[in-house]
């Protein structure tokens, strides 16, 4: 699909021009576009035009192709066989089931640790996000499930207070965040699909189980819910450029 209507504008460099004015001009246009896809302005599958671009921000079109290139690069436009041009990511199969064993290996490794060290019995905020998390799924409320789900994820991965945990997972941060708003769209427009039901209390599970203080327990229930969310968007995340 062809990119359209109107998604920049030169408000976007003036803004980032004024906050860093020694900031370079393709590394502008870089976050403007790598934010723009993260949050779906720019639709899994759409073309993306040099000249376009540089004529919505008011620019050149020599920076915005330094950072198409570099998006492509990073994994986040690619090039389509027998097609020109620079085309938005979409998710592949493949990718959703890597991610996820990498995440169970991590997070399970950090409920783990957590539980071990008692990193939350001084503090409340895990339990908060916990609840919120079941409140959401429930109540089929899914405004804010992407922060939600987010924050209490890294919550624990940081309590583990394991740099090479820390580390490896920051490296996938930008995938995460790319399925999580993802998923959050998807959710609010599929609100009375009970097959997500048992989403609901599987942060609370975890969190009872790190305060347990079995380290085994805290694991295998951080593991248990990532084997359903990877489940769960193998059903609902057939990629769009599948569909087109």
């Amino acid at each position: 699909m062809e990119q359209q209507n109107p998604v920049f504008s030169k408000i976007q460099i003036e803004v980032a021009q004024s906050r860093n004015p020694f900031a370079q001009l393709s590394d502008i246009v870089y976050s403007v576009l790598e934010d723009a896809i993260i949050h779906f302005e720019l639709y899994p599958g759409t073309k993306l035009s040099a000249v376009q671009i540089a004529d919505e921000l008011g620019i050149s079109r020599t920076p915005v192709t330094y950072a198409l290139e570099k998006l492509r690069q990073e994994g986040l436009v690619t090039k389509q066989e027998g097609h020109r041009g620079y085309y938005v990511w979409d998710i592949s199969l493949r990718s959703l089931e890597n991610n996820f064993m990498a995440r169970r290996a991590l997070e399970g490794t950090a409920a783990y640790i957590c539980a071990q060290r008692g990193a939350f019995r001084r503090d409340t905020a895990l339990k908060g996000l916990a609840e919120q998390f079941d409140s959401a799924v429930r109540e089929k409320n899914f405004k804010d499930f992407s922060k939600i789900d987010t924050s209490f994820h890294w919550m624990i991965i940081r309590a583990s207070e394991n740099p090479y945990i820390i580390k490896a997972y920051q490296q996938m941060e930008r995938f995460m965040n790319y399925y999580s708003i993802r998923s959050q769209i998807y959710l609010i427009g599929k609100e009375n699909d009970y097959a997500l039901e048992p989403l609901a209390n599987q942060h609370l599970a975890i969190y009872n189980a790190i305060m347990s203080g079995i380290p085994e327990l805290a694991e295998s229930s951080a593991k248990a819910h990532l084997e359903t969310c990877c489940n769960l968007s193998v059903r609902f995340h057939t990629p769009i450029t599948e569909k087109t």
